[in-house]
């Protein structure tokens, strides 16, 4: 079992994440872990496709044997060809033997590590989800370098995502409940935007100087969509990231923000807070579709997990 504890000590042990870590979390860092998670991932697609295989073959098999079987029958003993179909179907009977205990073996092993490299992908996508909202010693930051000075792209991150507008960062809003009719939306939306539809905020309070933004001063977010997507140490907002969710981004000043919600920014869409309030209700965990082994990674569930959409959206094509 991969522990996060371990994974925070290779962060301590291994040279390029430990200088990093002193100022802030290196881009590349963050890069190659999530190249480990995508592979881990692909490994325990991979696996599964093995066990799926392993068990068409095996059922082919049977199918032969049972074939054999039932032809040795219909002759019965006192046909010329019996004792030749009595050979043939003993041979299917030994073959399909071989071949069950062969794929028990291989079942056993490839659901054994497939279970732990789903769990490893799991626990590497916490990981970079920590360490890309810490802050405090670590300042975690995300940075070309680790020079703070050099601030992380969007294009940095690559294998982080599955979609070039999907890494996100939303602000955690609270005092607010879903939005109604139009009138109550209007009346909610005008205490934290500006006369042009941005979300805006006073320090660590929206626009309405009273309702807090939830975070910890965590000191990274992104700078506009002009700036291609910088991460820059200023601001309060509490960050998550994930897929097909909202981009909010952020202006230098660190005053006001614009958020998309199902667009890319280049659609130039300002959302309001119900795109935000809606959003935030579809959040899921990033890339989190590996379910337990002990569920899927089985030869009765194997139909369950490649019907699965959203595993099947990391499943990769030739």
């Amino acid at each position: 079992m991969v522990s996060l504890t371990a994974l925070v000590l290779v962060i301590c042990v291994v040279p390029w994440i430990r200088e990093a870590s002193k100022a802030a979390l290196h881009a590349k860092a963050v890069k190659q872990v999530c190249e480990l998670t995508h592979g881990l991932k692909a490994t325990t697609v991979d696996l599964v496709s093995l066990i799926n295989n392993a068990k068409a073959d095996l059922v082919a098999i049977e199918k032969t044997e049972q074939r054999a079987q039932l032809y040795s029958l219909k002759l019965g003993p006192t046909n010329s060809g019996w004792k030749l179909a009595r050979v043939y179907a003993a041979f299917a009977t030994a073959k399909r033997r071989t071949e069950q205990h062969a794929f028990e073996q291989i079942a056993a092993i490839a659901t054994e590590i497939a279970g732990r490299s789903g769990l490893a992908a799991d626990r590497l996508d916490e990981f970079v989800n920590i360490f890309y909202t810490a802050a405090g010693s670590t300042n975690g930051c995300l940075t070309k370098t680790t020079s703070a000075a050099t601030k992380a792209e969007h294009t940095d991150l690559e294998k982080c995502y599955s979609n070039n507008h999907t890494m996100t960062l939303i602000p955690a809003i609270t005092g607010f409940d879903t939005a109604a009719e139009a009138t109550t939306a209007a009346e909610t939306i005008s205490k934290i935007t500006s006369a042009i539809g941005k979300i805006k905020r006073s320090g660590n309070n929206l626009a309405d100087g009273e309702t807090q933004i939830r975070g910890n001063r965590n000191n990274c977010e992104y700078l506009e969509t002009t700036c291609n997507y910088q991460i820059y140490q200023r601001g309060e907002l509490s960050l998550r990231f994930g897929d097909d969710i909202i981009i909010v981004t952020s202006g230098d000043n660190a005053q006001t923000y614009t958020a998309w919600h199902e667009k890319s920014p280049t659609d130039g869409r300002q959302a309001t807070l119900y795109d935000v309030k809606q959003a935030l209700a579809k959040l899921t965990t990033p890339e989190a579709t590996i379910e337990p082994a002990n569920e899927l990674l089985t030869i009765e569930g194997r139909e369950k997990l490649t019907a699965t959409p959203s595993f099947r959206k990391h499943t990769p094509t030739s």
